[in-house]
């Protein structure tokens, strides 16, 4: 028998549960809400939006991915005050500077593996990511 704590949590955008299952964090999105005591009744349809998103990004091709080679946060640019180091639809060179991401105190420059064109940046600026997180796509 599988032992479920289930600890319905209320975010700004309210249909999502959160259920602790062994250790493991897990979290269900509800596609309607059905009864919140105290709260407005409102049916969302985040589900087909983030599942056609989840597809987009898987259907891209791994030569297409630049992906963390390391666990970190990730800054878009070298400063707050400066502009970020490319934005989308930007030419890029091989060897060129796309993010810096920040390990134990050291910032790394993670650079173009092959020239392109920026189609998509995955990521927020200032933000963790973990060891081969999706964060930009170039074609």
């Amino acid at each position: 028998m599988m032992s479920v704590i289930e600890v319905p949590v209320l975010l700004p955008v309210a249909g999502i549960i959160i259920f602790i299952l062994f250790g493991y964090l897990l979290i269900k999105i509800l596609n309607e809400i059905k009864s919140l005591k105290g709260q407005r009744l409102s049916n969302l349809d985040y589900n087909d939006k983030a599942d056609k998103n989840i597809k987009k990004i898987e259907e891209i091709p791994e030569q297409n991915l630049i992906k963390s080679p390391m666990v970190g946060v990730v800054y878009l640019s070298s400063s707050p005050d400066k502009p970020p180091f490319v934005k989308i639809d930007d030419h890029i060179k091989q060897g060129q500077v796309l993010f810096l991401i920040e390990a134990m105190k050291t910032f790394n420059e993670i650079r173009a593996p092959r020239s392109g064109v920026i189609k998509d940046i995955l990521v927020s600026n200032n933000k963790p990511v973990e060891f081969g997180e999706k964060l930009i796509v170039i074609e």
